[in-house]
């Protein structure tokens, strides 16, 4: 329910303050994905491995799809009560920094094997230059077997990237 709830209310605020361009979705893997809908609605397991410039680079990586993605968020942001509260009402993944969370690893491919799309940001916090990439990506598209999907979000850093506090 708050993934949806926030699906709208992000769709909203983007239709009225920052408008999406979307390139690319015909490109999506097509293997065990199955479009619905004018805007390429999908089911089925693939990864999303995008860049990360801004605090908002989830909510616009969710926008351009039309079905409930997972994501996978550094567990330290889940000791907030608040961000927890929404962290795990849209069901995202916690994973430790800097070391093997096996754990996670489990849980992002057992949603995998279930046909949920996973949102990955590789190089692993919000950058405005390329570093980089942890290799968590390359071991869950082996693991799983399923396609990477590279996503790049252009000039979100503009609006709440890295240092920024509102």
């Amino acid at each position: 329910m708050i993934y949806w709830l926030g699906y709208v209310l992000w769709k909203f605020l983007s239709w009225i303050f920052y408008p999406l361009t979307i390139k690319g979705l015909e490109n999506l893997p097509s293997q065990g994905v199955k479009p619905r809908g004018p805007h390429g609605a999908l089911r089925g397991g693939f990864i999303i491995a995008s860049n990360h410039q801004s605090y908002l680079d989830p909510m616009i990586i969710g926008l351009c799809f039309r079905c409930r993605l997972t994501y996978v968020a550094r567990d330290s942001i889940f000791k907030n009560r608040i961000f927890s509260f929404f962290l795990n009402g849209v069901g995202a993944v916690p994973i430790k920094r800097n070391s093997s969370d096996i754990g996670a690893i489990k849980e992002i491919l057992k949603r995998l094997e279930a046909g949920c799309p996973v949102v990955i940001f590789p190089e692993g916090t919000r950058l405005k230059e390329r570093k980089g990439v942890h290799p968590g990506v390359g071991l869950l598209a082996v693991k799983s077997g399923l396609p990477v999907v590279p996503a790049f979000i252009r000039d979100s850093d503009k609006v709440l990237g890295p240092g920024a506090k509102f």
